[in-house]
């Protein structure tokens, strides 16, 4: 697959890695799959989880890089990726492992319990904020545990949010 850089990713040997094609990329993903009333993307989010979580600049990290082999996939729906089966979860897992190991991280510092669950919390804490403050309002109940945070999310535009994603990548890769 050719990256917003003109680099290949290889989808056989998951390498090609490049965190500025990630940001770049998810930047310009929109979270629900564009379900969301103005434009949200995937770079933002994975910054406000990343500073939700109150841990190791290593935690952080894994928070900041949870949802990024979506630059690669795409952002999948949760209920379509249901369907899909085990073969996508795979496929992204190695492609997260992929990520890690570039940025010097365990390759399964996401499969971790301690990490696994601050992640998942900040992630959880976010997609009730996002749901309140980016979607339209819904019959369906999303069951979530978490409550929304006190702030209001107003989104920043992909080029503040890809900004964002580099600095805050480069300031916890300088001390972890």
């Amino acid at each position: 697959m050719q990256t917003l850089s003109g680099r290949v990713f290889d989808f056989d040997s998951f390498s090609g890695v490049e965190i500025e094609d990630i940001a770049g990329q998810l930047a310009k993903t929109c979270r629900f799959n564009g379900a969301c009333r103005v434009p949200y993307s995937v770079a933002e989010h994975s910054v406000r989880v990343a500073l939700l979580i109150d841990d190791s600049p290593t935690v952080k990290l894994a928070g900041l890089l949870h949802d990024a082999a979506e630059a690669y996939t795409g952002g999948i729906v949760q209920p379509f990726k249901r369907k899909l089966g085990s073969r996508v979860k795979h496929v992204e897992k190695r492609i997260t492992r992929a990520i890690l190991q570039n940025a010097g991280l365990s390759p399964r510092l996401l499969e971790e319990p301690g990490v696994s669950h601050k992640v998942k919390l900040a992630g959880e804490t976010l997609l009730a904020t996002e749901r309140r403050d980016l979607m339209a309002p819904c019959t369906t109940e999303w069951r979530l545990r978490a409550r929304p945070l006190r702030t209001v999310i107003r989104p920043w535009g992909w080029r503040k949010a890809e900004r964002r994603f580099l600095d805050l990548y480069s300031s916890l890769k300088d001390v972890c």
